[in-house]
């Protein structure tokens, strides 16, 4: 099984943690794997037959596997394997297996606003910022997790994670950023109705509740790679 998924079930099988603590365990979880990369495997079973990733999307382009199995959009292969949508994406030299909840036929209606300036691209840092006190803390940190996996990628920048009020003890040691005070790029996971996307300037708010707030983030980085 690969590491991915390994990660995946860390995150839905983690013993509950207090409230304040968990989002950046995984957050900070997540930056260490970034940096190691998300790896390619090549053993998998899967009941197409394909060994591997590279004949599950080999399948797939040739049209061989159901439309809930896998599909091509605007050019890549998404391929459906142990309940979450896998696409290959070529950056520079290295290309990757990215593991997503949400595939681009999911994100479609997602709604997004606004626009980005060119302060959104400067800096090697970008804050993930959440709110400390929410009540929706495990998909949160779910969606911080998809996000922070991602992030040095797409857009070679490093996650930072970060809360939007010093209300517990473990932001008091973290930054306290929102999209108004912040000089630097963010994106803020905001649990509210959705799935939105918002783009404020340097910031970026991506909306929802529970699952919702997954796939506004799996709208950003499908964003980020090309796809939509």
């Amino acid at each position: 099984m690969s590491d991915e998924i390994q990660i995946e079930r860390a995150v839905e099988d983690a013993p509950e943690e207090p409230h304040s603590d968990k989002y950046f365990y995984i957050i900070l979880a997540a930056i260490i794997v970034v940096f190691i990369s998300i790896i390619a495997f090549r053993n998998l079973s899967s009941p197409t037959g394909a060994a591997s990733f590279d004949e599950l999307h080999e399948l797939n382009l040739k049209g061989k596997l159901s439309s809930d199995e896998g599909y091509v959009y605007n050019g890549f292969s998404f391929v459906l394997f142990d309940g979450l949508w896998y696409t290959k994406v070529g950056i520079g030299e290295n290309n990757f297996q990215i593991p997503l909840h949400f595939g681009p036929k999911d994100v479609e209606a997602v709604p997004v606003t606004g626009d980005l300036s060119n302060d959104f691209n400067q800096g090697n840092e970008i804050y993930v910022t959440v709110n400390p006190i929410s009540s929706d803390q495990d998909y949160i940190a779910l969606a911080a997790s998809e996000l922070a996996q991602n992030l040095a990628i797409a857009i070679k920048r490093r996650p930072i994670g970060a809360c939007d009020r010093n209300e517990t003890t473990m932001c008091e040691d973290r930054p306290i950023v929102t999209c108004e005070t912040t000089d630097k790029a963010m994106v803020y996971l905001d649990s509210s109705p959705g799935p939105a996307v918002e783009f404020k300037e340097r910031c970026i708010i991506a909306r929802g509740l529970g699952p919702d707030l997954v796939k506004a983030v799996d709208y950003i980085v499908l964003l980020w790679y090309g796809v939509v």
